[in-house]
């Protein structure tokens, strides 16, 4: 990598930092709270559905978009009878349906 892509690269790191900054201010829900990732996640969603939630191998997802994907997915798992409080073991390649996975079964 050259040292003006080395550059551009920090510049493009910094740019991402006001995308961070809530993270940094979250706050882990009280056991007597209902939240779950998912209602996190569908929260995001209806805040943000425009903004990309996530980029990987040359692809964009946006939150609604992706959203949707989610959803697929969650209605499959119903469909195959997993339910709240089943245990399921994800094992897969470093993929984008790996976070979408992870996602449906916590909705």
């Amino acid at each position: 990598m050259s040292m003006l892509a080395k550059v551009g690269e920090v510049f493009r790191v910094l740019g991402e930092i006001p995308h961070i900054l809530p993270a940094v201010n979250f706050k882990v829900p009280a056991k007597s709270d209902r939240a779950s990732l998912g209602s996190m996640f569908e929260d995001t969603v209806q805040r943000y559905p425009d903004n990309t939630v996530l980029l990987f191998e040359g692809r964009e997802w946006k939150y609604s978009e992706f959203n949707a994907e989610v959803n697929r997915f969650a209605h499959f798992l119903n469909a195959r009878g997993i339910k709240r409080g089943d245990c399921v073991a994800v094992l897969m390649e470093n993929r984008a349906e790996h976070i979408m996975v992870i996602l449906a079964l916590s909705k």
